[in-house]
């Protein structure tokens, strides 16, 4: 628990997946999806999975913060 936020995780999939460095760019897209969860999001729960399908990995993040607008007009991409 961070910030009052509880934190799940399954990273089981990165293991061994990257070749040299690259699981560090893996770890920067992560760490600044969760950033932003606990920045904007309000949420109380970050769930991070990973999967591997076929020779790819897919990450998926979720919270349960209050979302954003899908608003033609809004700034940014959410």
């Amino acid at each position: 628990t961070l910030s009052r936020v509880e934190i799940q995780h399954d990273l089981a999939a990165l293991e061994n997946f990257f070749p040299e460095n690259w699981s560090i760019n893996c770890y920067r897209i992560l760490q600044e999806a969760v950033t932003n969860a606990l920045k904007h999001s309000g949420a109380s729960r970050v769930v991070i999975a990973t999967r591997r399908i076929d020779k790819n990995l897919e990450i998926e993040i979720t919270d349960n913060g209050k979302g954003f607008s899908d608003a033609a007009d809004a700034e940014g991409i959410g």
